[in-house]
């Protein structure tokens, strides 16, 4: 059975990688996954020269988001483009782009999958910048969510959006689990902490990620008025269902072992 895997930000985690000038932190997901989903922060050299030759990636599907930094990226079907923080980009089946230039200490959290996402064949990019989305009410009433349009482009097979806290409201940690294949949490600022039936009690601070497996049992219990987290699942539809808590013995036999 899968267990839940949390990782915790580490500068010293990044190694090179596919491309020159670029650095690669590697968050785990592809040995829970069997390879279907990777996810990586990725930064880029100070004062790497520019790597502007054409290229693609063998990815059925991609989401790029921007957490630090700028980059110009010119993409074959949508043209040049300049991405900063906050700015999303999401492509199928590996359109061929560049990238020209980078500054402020770029950095970078990508998440490719190799199965293929909604029925799109040809190579496709989408960009959404943080100025053009709003945030909307969803499923936790403290919480407000923007969407990235990912789960409309894909017919339903993922979803990905930017989770805020409603000012002044705090979570109900009520135990429940989702319906879903796959989930992807990534704290982009402030913590929050979680409570699972396998390993406990976990504290996600920024840079600090979770691959919650399908049907795990699990409660949020707290969280800083300034959290921010990025979220993925497949697919983008799930139902969401209470249940009840694992035993008193039962956590607390876990969270000794996981300790």
């Amino acid at each position: 059975m899968q267990r839940t895997l949390v990782r915790h930000a580490r500068d010293d985690a990044f190694t090179p990688g596919q491309l020159p000038g670029f650095t690669y932190r590697d968050l785990g997901i592809a040995d829970v996954t069997g390879g279907k989903f990777v996810a990586r922060v990725i930064r880029a050299v100070p004062d790497a020269p520019a790597q502007d030759d054409w290229h693609r990636h063998d990815h059925a599907f991609s989401i790029t988001y921007v957490t630090k930094g700028w980059l110009e990226v010119e993409f074959e079907d949508i043209g040049l483009q300049r991405v900063e923080p906050g700015s999303v980009i999401y492509s199928w089946n590996g359109p061929r782009h560049r990238e020209l230039r980078c500054g402020g200490n770029l950095e970078i959290l990508s998440v490719t999958s190799s199965a293929p996402m909604g029925d799109t064949t040809e190579p496709r990019a989408v960009v959404q910048h943080a100025k053009d989305a709003e945030f909307e009410a969803g499923l936790r009433d403290y919480f407000v969510y923007r969407d990235f349009g990912v789960n409309g482009a894909t017919k339903g097979a993922i979803g990905a959006h930017i989770v805020k806290v409603v000012p002044g409201t705090h979570p109900h940690g009520q135990w429940h689990t989702h319906d879903l294949g796959f989930q992807f949490v990534y704290v982009l600022d402030g913590w929050v902490e979680f409570e699972y039936e396998d390993i406990g009690r976990a504290r996600l601070e920024r840079g600090s990620m979770v691959y919650q497996p399908p049907l795990i049992r699990h409660a949020e219990v707290a969280h800083s008025d300034d959290v921010v987290i990025l979220e993925i699942v497949a697919p983008g539809d799930f139902a969401t269902r209470e249940v009840a808590a694992p035993s008193v013995e039962t956590s607390a036999g876990v969270a000794q072992a996981a300790e």
